[in-house]
C-alpha cells in the first residue's frame, strides 16, 4: 500500500484537496497514515490556536 505524503495530509486537513474521499478511505484502511495524520492534525491545530 502506498502511503500518503505529508503534503497530501496537510491539504486534506485544510480541505484543500479536489478529491477528499480517496484520502479519507485510505486513512480508514491504513493505520500508519492514520497515526501520522492524527499527529499532524494535533500539531496544526495547536498552531492555529497559537496564531
Amino acid at each position: 500500500m502506498k502511503h500518503l505524503t505529508e503534503e497530501e495530509l496537510v491539504a486534506y486537513f485544510y480541505k484543500d484537496t479536489p478529491q477528499p474521499e480517496p484520502v479519507a478511505t485510505h486513512l480508514r484502511k491504513c493505520s500508519d497514515c492514520a497515526d501520522t495524520y492524527a499527529a499532524l492534525r494535533r500539531s496544526l491545530t495547536l498552531l492555529k490556536v497559537i496564531a
